[in-house]
């Protein structure tokens, strides 16, 4: 589990593949871009995004 703070706290549920690349991505500072499902759990006021998808975003770097 994953939870992330921004506008408020958004817990992520990963499988094990996208739970190493959020956590290396975390240690390296990296913008990771994730898609996944809303869901609610069992408890009132329980939510979390179940991630079926996460890619780190590639740094493009140029001179334009």
């Amino acid at each position: 589990m994953f939870d992330f703070h921004g506008r408020g706290v958004i817990w992520l549920a990963a499988p094990k593949r996208e739970t190493a690349l959020l956590t290396e991505a975390a240690r390296h500072k990296q913008k990771v871009h994730v898609s996944g499902v809303w869901r609610r759990g069992a408890s009132a006021g329980c939510a979390f995004v179940e991630v079926t998808r996460a890619a780190v975003e590639k740094r493009i770097l140029g001179i334009f």
